[in-house]
């Protein structure tokens, strides 16, 4: 997977307080994680650290994700049809 990210993606960061050395992509993605989508309800843990689940909330919003999705393709298919 490292070949996926650049260079900035796998610099470390020096943390709060200068004890993280974790990747910058890392760093990132659990920003995200918590403020994106725990936050809202969309995802929780339940057994160990790291390991998330979709709730019931998050499902609805992925199904509404996709449905927009699928309707935007479908609009696109039509508009090129056109041409």
């Amino acid at each position: 997977m490292n070949s996926r990210f650049s260079d900035a993606d796998l610099e470390p960061t020096k943390g709060t307080k200068g004890k993280s050395n974790r990747s910058r992509w890392e760093v990132t993605a659990r920003f995200a994680i918590y403020q994106g989508l725990k936050k809202r309800g969309l995802i929780e843990t339940r057994r160990k650290k790291n390991e998330w689940y979709i709730t019931p909330k998050g499902r609805e919003a992925l199904v509404k994700v996709f449905q927009a999705a699928n309707e935007a393709f479908r609009l696109k298919q039509e508009a090129e049809r056109r041409v």
